[in-house]
């Protein structure tokens, strides 16, 4: 399987049926497949035709080998009456034992593909968290940018008040200038008529 992902295999493809390799893994109950394929980035979220996530697909597994379990032990009660007992506490024993890996196999996958999802998810309000934190900071600096524009703004109507400040007092210089003129004149006019 390395070998596969390591040619640029996509863990998520899946068959005809809609089925991934971790579908099948978790099927079956290798553990450290799934851990493998969930290393590499496989989603836990893929249905396949039936609808079904690799979860639930290892849930169904697991029940069956309950069944099969309690299925088994009923046979061997069973057969327990008609062989030698002792046989049959063996190969009861190595039955129940074969059944019980099984189910601690399911477990373990079921355990690891809850671990997924729950990395997903806290990865996803990671994100979110994220996202509002950039949107936040994109808000910032629009509020700069329109503080900035405001503040040119004001600078340019100041520039301006400036201006129109000097070009007043340039006009009352020159009024000041004219009206003394004037009282000069105005002055020498009536030196002229008292004389």
């Amino acid at each position: 399987m390395e070998l596969l992902i390591q040619e640029g295999a996509n863990v998520n493809h899946q068959t005809r049926n809609g089925n991934t390799a971790l579908m099948k893994s978790a099927i079956n109950g290798h553990i450290v497949c799934v851990k493998h394929l969930l290393a590499k980035g496989a989603s836990v979220d893929i249905k396949n035709i039936d609808q079904q996530t690799a979860k639930h697909l290892c849930e169904a597994a697991r029940q069956k080998a309950e069944k099969r379990q309690i299925s088994t032990e009923k046979r061997d009660k069973f057969q327990q009456k008609s062989i030698d007992s002792r046989n049959t506490e063996h190969k009861e024993k190595l039955t129940k034992e074969r059944v019980d890996e099984v189910l601690e196999k399911f477990k373990s996958v079921l355990a690891q593909i809850d671990a997924a999802e729950k990395t997903k998810v806290d990865a996803g309000i990671k994100k979110d968290d994220a996202l509002d934190q950039q949107d936040t900071l994109e808000e910032l600096a629009q509020l700069r940018e329109a503080l900035r524009k405001k503040e040119d703004e004001a600078l340019a109507q100041q520039d301006k008040l400036q201006e129109e400040l000097a070009q007043l007092r340039k006009k009352n210089e020159d009024l000041a200038e004219a009206l003394k003129q004037k009282n000069e004149l105005l002055g020498e006019c009536q030196g002229r008529l008292s004389s």
